[in-house]
């Protein structure tokens, strides 16, 4: 064993031959990743398996991004920004919907039945349950369902 000093990030390390360069793979790989063999391997890799750059301009600042999504709608500055205000969108649009949402699940959880987790409702299912309304208008009528459950129920592919 001798001392060494890594050549990518200065530290010394124990290697088993005196011409080690680098500390571990990481710090090997770091130094390949910057050659031209090493980024025109990236590229090549990055071609393969990645979809194409799709230029785009950012809802929110108006600036220009690539990305390789076609959804996408903000840029990474802006990203924070953007689940607020999809969810400013869909309130605005259901308003009467998330009114109801709102109503019915405060009074689920003031209802001292409703306050901890049962297990699924359904028979041989054992799992920790989600709450459930069937009815909105009734707001303290809850079935419990597992998460595979209340997804089927409300894709209508009821269980």
């Amino acid at each position: 064993m001798c001392l060494c000093i890594c050549r990518e990030c200065g530290e010394k390390f124990e290697a088993t031959t005196s011409f080690a360069k680098w500390c571990g793979s990481r710090c090997r790989m770091r130094k390949y990743r910057r050659s031209e063999k090493g980024k025109a391997a990236v590229v090549e890799q990055n071609r393969r398996y990645k979809r194409p750059d799709i230029e785009r301009v950012c809802e929110g600042c108006q600036g220009g991004f690539v990305t390789a999504r076609k959804s996408q709608l903000f840029c990474s500055g802006c990203g924070k920004e953007s689940s607020y205000f999809a969810l400013k969108r869909y309130r605005a649009k259901n308003l009467e919907k998330c009114r109801k949402w709102n109503r019915v699940n405060r009074m689920a959880q003031r209802h001292k039945g409703h306050s901890f987790v049962q297990c699924c409702s359904v028979e041989g299912c054992e799992v920790e349950g989600e709450r459930h309304h069937p009815d909105y208008s009734k707001p303290l009528e809850i079935v419990w369902l597992c998460r595979k459950h209340h997804r089927a129920v409300h894709c209508k592919k009821v269980a």
